[in-house]
């Protein structure tokens, strides 16, 4: 029983199902009725509230303004995961943006080799659309108990986000280019995290199961976390770059062999310019091990006595 104007905007009042939370704007103008609506949540679907109008206009740049986000998605993983998102569209992610869900998060990205998607985090004060000195690298996404998180197909660049997989659980892995479409990815500035306590073969696993898929992943300036020691770095049919990363082994758990005994599959390795001497005296890099790639150090820092 409100009187609204044509461009109030407003989140829904009850709680939403977690990936639902959506913005609307007023775009008839008029009172609404006394109980809130059953909100269409579809990309720009209006919504009948008395003889107000809504339409639905989350993450739409237009309905943003300089220093005050109007209309922001509340997950990354529901901009690609409702439509919403295009190929070729870059999403804009807040320097304070925290999102935690307690299930398993899965973010398929819709760009294509010739129009890319991108994710980069910026300093919501800034610019809209914001430019080069606004981009930030505090932004967190994660996941809690035994879920994984898993950055999948499709062509995206990803600048500034530390992605936290199974904080507080024992096990799940953080999964990486694993389904079955082409895909690559390319994290700029980024921490991943395994978080789960119970030491995996495949903590973090580059790349599909199947053959045939192209996929190329690349970390340039992105740090690895691990929850235990018998975690491993898995890569299979991929071609997998890590570049330019100093203290690229963080947190407490240090893996005793970076990549695992089984890791099946097609690709090459190449690892360039990467400080790699966390991993201390009786570590094994490479284990001996029967396999289809080439895994190739360049111009990196090891510690001494690594097999």
């Amino acid at each position: 029983s409100t009187a609204y104007s044509v461009g109030n905007i407003r989140r829904q009042l009850a709680t939403p199902v977690v990936g639902e939370e959506r913005v609307f704007r007023c775009t008839t103008a008029g009172t609404s009725a006394g109980t809130e609506p059953t909100w269409v949540i579809t990309k720009s679907a209006t919504t009948t509230d008395n003889d107000v109008v809504w339409t639905e206009v989350t993450g739409q740049e237009a309905y943003q303004a300089t220093s005050a986000w109007g209309a922001p998605f509340a997950r990354l993983v529901a901009a690609y995961g409702t439509g919403w998102a295009a190929a070729g569209d870059a999403v804009y992610v807040s320097h304070d943006h925290a999102e935690t869900q307690a299930a398993a998060m899965n973010i398929v990205f819709p760009g294509t080799a010739g129009v890319v998607n991108a994710v980069m985090c910026v300093n919501s004060t800034g610019s809209v659309p914001p430019v080069s000195g606004d981009l930030n690298t505090t932004a967190t996404i994660t996941t809690t108990g035994a879920n994984a998180l898993t950055v999948n197909s499709g062509f995206a660049y990803i600048q500034g986000i530390t992605f936290n997989s199974a904080v507080g659980g024992t096990s799940s892995i953080f999964n990486i280019a694993t389904g079955t479409a082409d895909a690559w990815l390319y994290f700029l500035n980024c921490v991943i995290k395994k978080s789960g306590t119970t030491g995996v073969n495949t903590a973090i696993l580059i790349g599909s199961a199947t053959l045939g898929i192209r996929a190329k992943v690349t970390f340039d300036n992105t740090v690895l976390h691990f929850g235990a020691t018998a975690d491993r770095l898995a890569v299979r049919n991929t071609e997998f770059v890590w570049k330019n990363t100093s203290s690229a082994l963080g947190g407490s758990f240090i893996p005793t062999t970076l990549f695992p005994t089984t890791n099946p599959g097609e690709g090459n390795v190449l690892i360039e310019g990467v400080d790699l001497s966390a991993i201390g005296s009786g570590g094994t890099l490479v284990p001996a091990v029967t396999t289809t790639k080439a895994y190739t150090f360049k111009d990196c820092k090891l510690g001494a006595s690594v097999t």
